[in-house]
C-alpha cells in the first residue's frame, strides 16, 4: 500500500501470513508434517526531491518456508530442515540525466539472518562398508550479509546503449556447527562472491538485428558448507 504523506515523500507498506503444511511419507513407514506460519512485510519511505532524483530507505522481513529432504538413504534427524528468517535494511539513491536518456542506481544494505537454509551433505557408511556421498538442505543458526550494490546505464543515441552494475558483498556465519561436527562461524557463506560485474553495449544494427557485447566477472565462492 502506498500512502503520499507529501508531494515529495512516500509511504509504502505491506504485510504477509502464510502458513505452509507439507506431508511426506515413504515406503519405510517414515512420515514428517512440517507446519510453519511465517509472518514478513515491508515498510518503505521515499523522498523525490527533484524529478530525476530520489532517495528511500526500506525495513523489510522476509522468510523461506521450510520442508523435508526426500533422498531416502538420509538418516532421520536430517530429514527436515527449518524455515530461514531476514531483515533487510536498504539505503538507496536513484537518479536519471539527460533527460532521462541515462541513469543509475546505488543502494547499501545489511541482511541479518535466522536459520539460514544452507546446502549440505554428509557421507553415508553403506552395509558393505562402501560410503555414499548425499547433498541435503539444512540450518545453520545465524548469519549476516552486507554490500553495495550500483547499476546504470547511458542510451548514446538511438542505436548504442551502453550498461553496467558492480556488486560488493561480505558474508558470515554465526554460531554454526556443521554435520561434521566443525565450526564454521566466521566463515563466509556459500554462493556469496565479494565482487561481481558486469559492462555491456547494445547496438541496434536494425529494427531486425541488435548486436550485444557484454563482460561478466566475479569473485571466488564457497559452492556449500563444506
Amino acid at each position: 500500500m502506498e500512502t503520499r504523506l507529501s508531494d515529495k515523500l512516500s509511504l509504502i507498506s505491506g504485510l504477509r501470513v502464510e502458513e505452509r503444511q507439507a506431508y511426506y511419507d515413504n515406503s519405510e513407514a517414515l512420515s514428517f508434517e512440517p507446519t510453519d506460519t511465517m509472518l514478513g512485510g515491508k515498510l518503505s519511505l521515499s523522498y523525490q526531491y527533484t524529478p530525476d532524483h530520489l532517495i528511500y530507505t526500506s525495513v523489510n522481513r522476509g522468510y523461506k518456508a521450510g520442508g523435508v529432504n526426500t533422498d531416502g538413504t538420509l538418516p532421520e534427524y536430517l530429514r527436515q530442515f527449518d524455515p530461514e528468517f531476514l531483515w533487510n535494511y536498504e539505503l538507496g539513491y536513484k537518479s536519471s540525466f539527460f533527460s532521462g536518456d541515462a541513469y543509475i542506481r546505488t543502494a547499501v544494505f545489511y541482511m541479518d539472518r535466522k536459520n539460514v537454509q544452507i546446502n549440505s551433505s554428509t557421507d553415508i557408511q553403506r552395509p558393505d562398508g562402501s560410503s555414499e556421498f548425499i547433498d541435503y538442505l539444512g540450518n545453520a543458526a545465524s548469519g549476516f550479509n552486507r554490500g553495495l550494490e550500483v547499476e546504470g546505464a547511458w542510451q548514446l543515441h538511438d542505436m548504442l546503449e551502453l550498461y553496467g552494475s558492480l556488486g560488493l558483498l561480505e558474508s558470515e556465519f554465526r554460531d554454526f556447527v556443521n554435520a561434521k561436527g566443525e565450526n564454521l562461524s566466521g566463515r563466509e557463506q556459500a554462493h556469496a562472491p565479494n565482487y561481481q560485474f558486469n559492462l555491456g553495449m547494445n547496438y541496434l544494427v536494425n529494427e531486425q538485428w541488435l548486436v550485444n557485447l557484454s563482460l561478466d566477472g566475479k569473485d571466488e565462492f564457497y559452492f556449500s558448507d563444506n
